[in-house]
């Protein structure tokens, strides 16, 4: 008999399953340096994040926090999220489920990782479970939010010197009426923050190849944590050199071209403006 989570608590186990599948495989697919850089994103965004929020009169304690930190990383790849279902049944309120028990489970694993207590293959299951439990429950935390003007950022991947082709994109959906913001050239810390500042939530994320598959890849994590209701689309000469990269990336949308771009830009932001959670 197939096993089900014991209450959903508007947590969505189909995308949990998702999510999870399509970042192990990603990983399988990249560097061990490029794993370790993924690793270190998940952990320090998410465990920064429990400092956004008043504390709560119902907190983890310190060995609830160790349990979920193993959890994560044992055979069991349901395990860590059972446990934050069974704190949300138990009364805990959903800000500090997320932002005080995941965030210091995230804290403890990336502190037994650095003093040699758990492995990076670990460290690298552990993480992409968090990742997928935020995934699978964003819209708990952060409401869709509906907006009336067409806008977007667009954003080549940092380090991308190949940028004729994002800034042409750009003037293009301009001259169609979309108000624009062009970010290129920036760190990847610059980025993540400029565009989570930004009052967009449609990405369009330009990659030139394969040879920036690892930092289009921590663009995303780092963007689907900081801003987690915001459409991501990704365009570019990686759509055609590492079509399985990019399918495992969690995209909303992809193009290699300006009127696949268009279309597909078009279709999220009518999924946006109707108020359409991710």
């Amino acid at each position: 008999m197939e096993e089900h989570f014991p209450s959903d608590h508007g947590f969505r186990p189909e995308v949990f399953e998702k999510t999870y599948h399509e970042i192990a495989s990603l990983k399988s697919r990249l560097p061990e340096d490029a794993v370790v850089s993924l690793a270190r994103e998940v952990i320090n965004r998410v465990s920064g994040r429990s400092v956004q929020k008043k504390r709560k009169a119902l907190e983890p304690s310190s060995i609830q926090i160790e349990e979920l930190a193993f959890a994560l990383i044992s055979k069991n790849e349901r395990a860590g999220a059972e446990l934050i279902l069974g704190a949300t049944a138990a009364g805990m309120d959903i800000d500090t489920v997320y932002l005080r028990y995941l965030a210091g489970a995230a804290r403890l694993l990336g502190e037994l990782w650095d003093n040699d207590r758990v492995t990076l293959v670990e460290v690298a299951i552990g993480t992409s479970r968090i990742y997928s439990i935020m995934r699978a429950s964003n819209h708990l935390l952060f409401p869709q939010k509906k907006v009336s003007q067409k806008s977007a950022v667009f954003a080549s991947t940092p380090n991308e010197t190949h940028t004729l082709g994002v800034r042409m994109a750009a003037d293009l959906f301009r001259r169609d009426g979309w108000n624009i913001d062009l970010m290129m050239g920036q760190s990847h810390e610059a980025l993540v923050e400029d565009i989570e500042l930004s009052p967009h939530y449609l990405i369009g994320l330009s990659s030139a190849g394969r040879h920036s598959s690892a930092e289009l890849a921590r663009l995303i994590i780092a963007l689907r944590i900081s801003k987690p209701t915001a459409y991501i689309m990704v365009s570019g000469q990686i759509v055609n050199d590492a079509p399985d990269i990019v399918s495992l990336l969690g995209a909303d949308g992809v193009a290699n071209d300006f009127d696949s771009a268009r279309t597909t830009l078009e279709g999220l932001w009518d999924r946006l403006e109707a108020g359409e959670g991710l």
